[in-house]
């Protein structure tokens, strides 16, 4: 099965590749992760959110979350993924390359 990080790693490379347009527009934001608790302390002092999308693109603003097939949004991460929706901002749970692939294309269709 493919992991969440492997998936990520597999869309990022094939929007860089075939949208130059969107570089620098579509990133991670490295919310998971162990850290020790000192830096962990210093990141949600500094604005680390819990439930953050995996990535997100600026223009038009959307939100990424990277999911395996059985993987779950976390209570943190609907909450947010609401807030966003409220906020007018699509949220994507991308579960596969194929799925991925038709929203982007859609996105740059729509906003070219």
């Amino acid at each position: 099965m493919q992991t969440e990080n492997n998936l990520q790693y597999q869309c990022y490379l094939w929007a860089y590749n075939n949208f130059p347009q969107i570089r620098g527009l579509f990133f991670s934001v490295p919310n998971g992760g162990l850290r020790n608790q000192r830096e962990a302390a210093t990141l949600k002092a500094t604005g680390l959110t819990p439930g953050i999308p995996d990535m997100i693109l600026l223009k038009p603003l959307a939100g990424f979350e990277f999911k395996t097939l059985i993987g779950v949004i976390s209570p943190s991460q609907q909450k947010i993924h609401d807030t966003w929706r409220k906020a007018g901002v699509e949220v994507f749970i991308i579960r596969d390359f194929g799925s991925f692939e038709k929203i982007i294309k859609r996105i740059i269709d729509e906003n070219v």
